[in-house]
């Protein structure tokens, strides 16, 4: 038994007195983990602050996320409105002077939930392309810089 670790005597205690560290324990990535904003103690040039870059990845999941609930929402709304048309239609017969509206299928509304859903799609490929391409940090646009310039 060591000094200040787990029991000073494992009798009564229904255990065996054997201590194991505490494998679930996550360790920080770095050591400036708990305070952000370090004084400049050590007199090194770096930044007190490192920001981390976000994930790539989850950042064009959350916009292709965005594109299904607009996808969602808009096929909330094209329901609510056939339900409103269903309605108005029980009620009270449509006069042959008034402008009709008709109720939509199933299929229309799969069909405008795709058209949009390829549109927003094609939108943010076209964003993130035109991002890439414009980018005087991404090497592939140095290397055109470099190319046209020689």
């Amino acid at each position: 038994m060591s000094m200040n670790v787990g029991l000073s005597t494992p009798r009564g205690s229904g255990t065996s007195g054997y201590v194991q560290r505490n494998l679930s324990l996550l360790k920080p990535r770095d050591r400036s983990y708990g305070a952000p904003f370090q004084s400049d103690a050590n007199g090194d040039d770096r930044p007190a602050f490192k920001q981390r870059q976000p994930d790539k990845q989850i950042l064009e999941h959350d916009r292709r996320r965005q594109i299904e609930v607009q996808v969602l929402e808009e096929q909330d709304r094209l329901e609510e409105e056939n339900e409103k048309l269903e309605e108005r239609i029980a009620d009270d017969k449509k006069e042959d002077g008034e402008e009709k509206k008709y109720k939509l299928s199933e299929e229309e509304i799969e069909q405008r939930l795709e058209e949009l859903r390829t549109r927003l799609t094609k939108e943010l490929e076209d964003e993130l392309a035109g991002k890439s391409r414009s980018d005087p940090r991404d090497r592939d646009y140095r290397g055109e810089k470099r190319k046209q310039g020689s």
